[in-house]
């Protein structure tokens, strides 16, 4: 595979592995490794033909406009507050996901830091964002490769305890991983920037859709190579997976510090390209005020009260994402006019999307 699928691949990694990282371990611990390792095997398979879905658009209308822009464009103006709401608003909540972790991982590092763990790291994270995409590139992948290797450690130093619980299964917790799982493989935002960069590197669409894939498959594999070293290296496993690690040594917990800084760093940025980008060009804002928006509104939706992790991932996950999926598969239906066998398909992947919303919604809201 030439250099520059490779290079697409691993930014795929970068901008999917983040916070839902640190969710995989309880639900495969609440729900047992069978049930978890389906949905995760399955939804790479979903979460990648969507992607697919999403780059054959972008190629199909030259890249025009970005997601809220087609969908304006395809559905008119209900269809553009229906993804305003869906696309701007998810990817806000999830940047505040990342901010809420982020400064919390920072914190722990560095304890000396106390409540300037919070504006540290969103000044780390939003930096990057007044850059140009090609100047991150090269941050991102070593972003990638970091973490594949901090995994790497975490699960060759899991003890054999680890292995005895991979068989264990709860069907009463059937539906657990759903929306964690979607959650933490969800990476259509970076589609668009690995797309730009597949292009640049004179790549064809079928090798830039297969990076994607790849990406999508690599970013599982490392999240089964962390729950397994987490089982065998926690003594509890908590919902965030840190609040279980109390009794690590130091360096261990150091590095699933770092491990957990460059993962959420990495999601930031592209996320925040995206809802820049949505901004400029499909809503007509002015640079600065688009820039300002993304910077300023995570930080300011904290200090409003949204500041609880399981909470606040849970209305990420739950509400917004699986709007955001359908309306790529509805956009791609639109302008790619797929044959009849290829719409029963996407409809079939699009009621999947719904349940995890619908479930989602439940279990955060209702449960």
């Amino acid at each position: 595979m030439q250099k520059g699928m490779w290079r697409c691949a691993l930014l795929m990694v970068a901008g999917t592995v983040g916070a839902g990282l640190f969710g995989i371990p309880y639900v495969f611990y609440k729900a047992g490794w069978a049930i978890a390792f389906f949905y995760l095997a399955v939804f790479v398979v979903l979460v990648g033909i969507a992607h697919g879905v999403y780059a054959k658009t972008l190629a199909k209308v030259r890249e025009r406009k970005h997601l809220l822009g087609l969908v304006a464009e395809q559905f008119g103006a209900w269809g553009k507050w229906i993804a305003s709401f869906a696309i701007i608003g998810g990817l806000l909540i999830t940047l505040v996901v990342y901010l809420i972790l982020g400064a919390r991982f920072l914190g722990l590092l560095f304890p000396a830091l106390g409540n300037f763990s919070y504006p540290l790291f969103w000044v780390l994270a939003s930096l990057p964002l007044l850059l140009k995409f090609r100047r991150l590139v090269l941050s991102e992948v070593i972003g990638a490769l970091a973490m594949a290797a901090i995994i790497a450690v975490i699960f060759l130093g899991a003890s054999a305890n680890a292995y005895p619980q991979v068989i264990a299964a709860d069907l009463s917790e059937l539906f657990l991983p759903f929306g964690v799982i979607l959650f933490a493989l969800a990476g259509w935002a970076t589609v668009e920037p690995v797309f730009d960069y597949g292009i640049s590197a004179g790549l064809p669409l079928k090798k830039i859709s297969r990076a994607m894939t790849l990406g999508t498959f690599f970013s599982a594999l490392l999240y089964l190579l962390f729950a397994v070293g987490i089982f065998g290296s926690a003594p509890v496993i908590s919902e965030n997976t840190l609040d279980g690690l109390g009794s690590w040594p130091f360096w261990k917990f150091a590095t699933l510090l770092v491990l957990g800084i460059f993962a959420i760093w990495t999601s930031y940025v592209p996320i925040g390209l995206e809802i820049k980008n949505s901004l400029r060009k499909d809503l007509v804002w002015r640079e600065s005020t688009s820039v300002f928006f993304v910077l300023l509104a995570p930080p300011l939706l904290v200090l409003l009260g949204f500041n609880n992790f399981i909470r606040v991932a849970g209305l990420a996950g739950g509400l917004f994402l699986g709007l955001q999926y359908l309306l790529i598969l509805a956009v791609g239906t639109r302008v790619l006019t797929p044959s009849r066998g290829k719409k029963i398909a996407t409809l079939a992947l699009a009621l999947v999307f719904i349940l995890a919303a619908v479930y989602e919604v439940y279990y955060f809201v209702v449960r």
